[in-house]
């Protein structure tokens, strides 16, 4: 993103940002099935999105994306009555599950398409563009799906101290 925003700052033209899971999904866009990219998040989490594609019209996000439990993933899936293509990082230690909890609604894309490519980024961001969907460098930020372990516990150790209503005065219930 740095390089994008960069460039896009000295020649004076806007940029967008392309989610990481939609241009994993995009890649099997009008593919005849729900299309759930899903991606390693560690702590037995995957972050993933369910997308559909009906008659190679644009991708829509119907879940997502999020941090979840395989098996939560697998339970939300259960609503549809159609079939999901998983892809992904995180097909390998999270399809077995899958596999095992969706039975034969659950197909798997092949490795050739696991990771992002180049390519799809590139359309959905001259689409984006198109629709008019660009911003300024300078306000261009990342948006991740959970804070980061560092940003977490800053937060647990900087959170405002809580304040019990009905005790009558202003000491914080944590202040011994």
């Amino acid at each position: 993103m740095s390089t994008a925003k960069a460039l896009a700052a000295v020649w004076g033209i806007p940029v967008v940002a392309v989610p990481t899971l939609e241009a994993l999904a995009f890649v099997l866009k009008g593919h005849g099935s729900l299309v759930c990219p899903i991606l390693n998040a560690r702590k037995n989490e995957v972050y993933a999105a369910v997308y559909e594609s009906m008659d190679g019209g644009p991708l829509t996000c119907l879940y997502g994306p999020a941090a979840i439990r395989p098996g939560e993933l697998a339970e939300r899936l259960r609503e549809y009555d159609t079939p999901v293509t998983f892809l992904g990082d995180g097909i390998r230690e999270s399809g077995p599950l899958l596999r095992e909890r969706l039975g034969e609604k659950a197909r798997f894309a092949p490795f050739s398409v696991v990771f992002p490519r180049g390519a799809p980024v590139a359309e959905l961001g001259l689409i984006a563009l198109q629709e008019g969907r660009g911003s300024d460098p300078a306000d261009l930020k990342p948006d991740y799906v959970r804070v980061s372990e560092a940003e977490a516990a800053w937060l647990r150790k900087n959170r405002p101290l809580e304040v019990k209503e009905d005790s009558g005065c202003d000491i914080p219930e944590n202040v011994p």
